[in-house]
């Protein structure tokens, strides 16, 4: 439970609002808000009640007013009966306000589910069209799995269909493609012989539990033929590295290594955050490619801007977390998303379904099924957000 009390003095507000008018009510209010407090006309305590409340609301939110949450990034509202309704970036908590001649108190309590997402980094996400169709929202190619290896091209083609890509294929070698044919629900499931370099695509991943064998590599060759929106993951990055030659051909796609997968490439890591983004920097700007270096602080770079990814915790660190986020990735680029900007909604929307799922299962008991079975409750708050 988050809690927050905050107490005005009433006069302070009579003061501010006298002063200033509508500037202050602006600054403080959404244009909702005003409409209602000009309905109370303009009552003093009716005023100072709400500013405390949302002053209240920012101390249970962690951050206070300020750069990370605003005042109207906090909305109060009233029902028929009179009763505030407060949310913080579409998302809604429980309050309790009072006023008395002097002074106006409020008390905002978040639960232990509540959720904080940054709408800023989610604003990257494209707004789902009403009229569309499954080709609207992005065609994806995901070639993962093999033998023993199901779960990768499970994960990952699963992952990008729960981020909202319209239609997705899982691309596995005829080995297993009987048995992934039964496990896939709402994936499509494909041979490898089934491709060529004209299947219609939207984006392309490839990687997670391929195998580093001659075939995995004929097919990576192959897949670099194509200019397509790409993530090059797990065993493709291991082939890459062995084969360096063929990274020119992947310029300006998405590599995700982990720390061992990056060091294969000849780079050295250090445990600091700065020295690991410089690091990450230089391999970008060698290769001409978005490097998405995995770890507690995942990095997102390009050579030039980087971003430093906050969500998640230590319950993620469990076998296909990474195969999840590849497929996070896929689906945003199947839907228009420009590379860096889907690696970076992609970290984020991945550590922020780690966190959902770790509030109903514990950091312990956490797996990469229950990040992408709560994929969804990102979401959920982002269409709260944009439905508000």
């Amino acid at each position: 439970m988050y809690l927050g009390i905050d107490i005005v003095s009433n006069e302070r507000i009579k003061m501010l609002y006298q002063k200033h008018g509508e500037a202050f009510l602006s600054r403080v209010f959404t244009p909702k808000e005003i409409e209602q407090i000009a309905n109370r006309k303009f009552n003093i305590e009716h005023i100072a009640a709400r500013f405390a409340l949302k002053e209240a609301a920012s101390k249970a939110y962690g951050t206070g007013i300020g750069k990370r949450l605003s005042f109207k990034d906090i909305e109060i509202l009233s029902d028929i009966n009179n009763r505030p309704i407060c949310k913080i970036k579409g998302v809604e908590i429980a309050v309790s306000i009072s006023h008395e001649r002097e002074f106006s108190t409020a008390i905002a309590m978040l639960g232990n589910d509540f959720t904080k997402i940054d709408f800023d980094i989610l604003k990257k996400v494209p707004k789902r069209n009403p009229d569309g169709h499954k080709g609207t929202f992005g065609r994806a190619l995901i070639f993962a799995g093999s033998y023993g290896m199901l779960g990768a091209g499970y994960l990952s083609s699963n992952a990008c269909l729960k981020t909202g890509a319209g239609l997705v294929y899982n691309y596995v070698p005829e080995s297993i493609f009987e048995s992934m044919s039964i496990k896939q629900n709402s994936v499509i499931v494909k041979k490898y012989s089934e491709y060529d370099e004209d299947t219609r695509a939207d984006a392309i991943a490839i990687g997670p539990g391929i195998g580093v064998t001659e075939t995995s590599l004929k097919l990576l060759k192959e897949i670099s033929k194509r200019d397509l929106p790409m993530v090059i993951d797990a065993d493709a990055l291991n082939l890459l590295s062995q084969n360096r030659s063929l990274i020119s051909n992947f310029k300006n796609k998405i590599f995700t290594p982990h720390d061992r997968e990056f060091e294969r490439f000849g780079y050295k890591l250090k445990s600091d955050t700065e020295s690991r983004i410089e690091i990450a920097k230089q391999f970008a700007k060698e290769y001409g490619i978005i490097v998405l270096l995995k770890g507690s602080k995942t990095i997102v770079t390009d050579g030039k801007r980087h971003y430093i990814n906050n969500s998640g915790n230590s319950g993620m660190a469990t076998a296909g977390s990474g195969d999840v986020l590849t497929g996070i990735i896929t689906g945003l680029l199947a839907q228009g998303v420009n590379s860096y900007d889907a690696a970076v909604a992609a970290a984020y929307i991945h550590g922020k379904a780690g966190e959902i799922a770790a509030k109903k299962y514990s950091e312990y008991s956490l797996t990469s099924m229950d990040i992408l079975d709560n994929i969804c409750g990102v979401f959920k708050h982002l269409e709260k957000y944009r439905n508000k």
